[in-house]
């Protein structure tokens, strides 16, 4: 398939998706996916444990991104083999630490932060690349910079519409805003619906219409990943690095001052300073490149994917991190279950 109407072909499903999504999530009834229950009440009802649509859009898009990663990676004649660990020793790295660097930044035990996971990620690259060289591999230590940078960008975007669902992450309310952002967004806000989303218990805007920077960091980072990874398969690796690098680190410094949920504290948030650094870090890893001779094959990618074992462990990963992120650790139900007595 031509690299072009792959991206196109892509790039139209995910506009729809867009479309859908900005119009539900931010609902009341778009938060529960649905409830499991655990232990009985003296009551007779159940106590039961929430799984969020955040947790099914979050693993969703992880997983798209893996796979956006393994494609791109394997498209330059690595093995998939290699591809996936290096891909596996990476994640092993950056999805706890999502968790502890929202703890020790915010000082929530239950919080998740992807710019934590994706710093982390940078520093771990070279060393799993190393890894999997020692292992016997051949890899090239600025495709897997760049496949990650490109998948990562395309992830997030995906995954901000879990953050829609929740209700976190979310814009600073209209009313505060200049005359020129609220004429701006006048029509193209978010309303959220539902005393258990974040925006409402945390700062009690349920029903005010805010900024809607979640759809804008979804569009942004969508239409960079989409962007990069079509000059990847052109053969421009290092480009590809660099600008998915770049704009991703570089929205999250301005984005932030669009944001009214808590990132810390201080007036600059110490994710806009890892930010900053990481757009450091990118210009100068970048400096120590040069892309590879031979230009990627995108089916070269689709046909190391398109292998029963590789089908099944994503799968099995995606239920993994569906299982982690999903299981909603801030609600909780209680399920009364009785019979239909006309209907027996």
């Amino acid at each position: 398939m031509s690299p072009v109407l792959f991206v196109t072909a892509l790039g139209g499903c995910l506009a729809l998706l867009l479309m859908v999504a900005f119009r539900v999530l931010p609902n009341e009834q778009w938060q529960i996916l649905a409830v499991v229950p655990l232990s009985k009440t003296s009551k007779g009802s159940w106590n039961g444990v929430n799984l969020t649509y955040y947790g099914l859009l979050v693993a969703t898009a992880e997983m798209l991104s893996v796979l956006a990663i393994t494609v791109l990676i394997t498209s330059t004649g690595v093995p998939v083999h290699a591809a996936i660990a290096v891909i596996g020793i990476v994640m092993q790295v950056c999805i706890p630490s999502s968790r502890w660097i929202a703890r020790i930044i915010e000082r929530r035990r239950y919080n998740f932060t992807a710019a934590g996971a994706v710093a982390v990620g940078m520093i771990a690259i070279p060393f799993a690349t190393a890894l999997v060289r020692w292992m016997g591999y051949s890899i090239s230590g600025v495709v897997v910079f760049a496949a990650t940078a490109v998948g990562y960008t395309l992830g997030e975007g995906i995954g901000r519409l879990g953050c829609i669902s929740f209700g976190c992450c979310y814009g600073k309310p209209l009313s505060g805003m200049s005359p020129r952002i609220q004429h701006l967004f006048s029509r193209l806000h978010f309303v959220f619906d539902g005393a258990t989303k974040k925006i409402a218990y945390e700062s009690g805007l349920n029903g005010v219409p805010v900024v809607p920077i979640q759809a804008i960091t979804c569009c942004a980072h969508i239409l960079v990943g989409l962007v990069t990874m079509l000059i990847f398969l052109k053969g421009f690796v290092v480009a590809a690095f660099v600008v998915a690098g770049v704009a991703t680190y570089g929205w999250r410094i301005y984005s932030e001052t669009l944001r009214a949920d808590y990132r810390g504290e201080g007036r600059i948030s110490k994710y806009q300073i890892m930010s900053a650094a990481g757009i450091v870090y990118v210009i100068v890893a970048a400096g120590f490149f040069k892309s590879p001779a031979n230009s990627p094959d995108l089916s070269l990618g689709f046909t190391a994917i398109w292998n029963p074992s590789v089908i099944i462990f994503y799968q099995l990963v995606w239920m993994a991190l569906f299982i982690y992120h999903g299981r909603s650790m801030v609600t909780s139900s209680e399920i009364s279950i009785h019979l239909e007595r006309s209907r027996v």
